[in-house]
């Protein structure tokens, strides 16, 4: 899963692309659910640390995976057009000032998507 690279993708950038999908969410969420978080004193999602007073796997305070998102400061994409698609085997990049589409690998692709990759923490809000 790439949602935390969302922000860096240049079609992101131009609002080519607007939001996260609804499924990259909901998968995202999937894998998650059972981590423990909490929400710190700015109100952020934040994944549990050894210091934490008080935490609760995410699926008891966080319903789906489109309040997962927006808890963890993403706009999910509701009509699911033109949206992010963490999931996708197209990534692109920007080399030489021109966007390119690179087809990544199943073997490549397997290796980046484990479980909750794309966890929140208190430094990346």
């Amino acid at each position: 899963m790439d949602i935390l690279c969302s922000s860096c993708h240049p079609q992101v950038g131009t609002h080519e692309i607007k939001g996260i999908c609804q499924d990259s969410c909901n998968v995202w969420y999937d894998a998650c659910r059972n981590e423990y978080y909490f929400v710190n004193m700015y109100g952020q999602l934040t994944l549990c640390t050894d210091d934490a007073l008080i935490c609760a796997p995410l699926h008891t305070f966080i319903a789906n995976g489109t309040e997962f998102c927006t808890a963890s400061g993403f706009e999910p994409n509701y009509v699911t057009i033109n949206c992010f698609d963490a999931h996708s085997k197209y990534r692109h990049r920007n080399v030489g000032g021109k966007t390119d589409t690179k087809l990544i690998t199943d073997a490549a692709a397997t290796d980046h998507d484990h479980e909750c990759d794309d966890r929140i923490d208190s430094n990346s809000m």
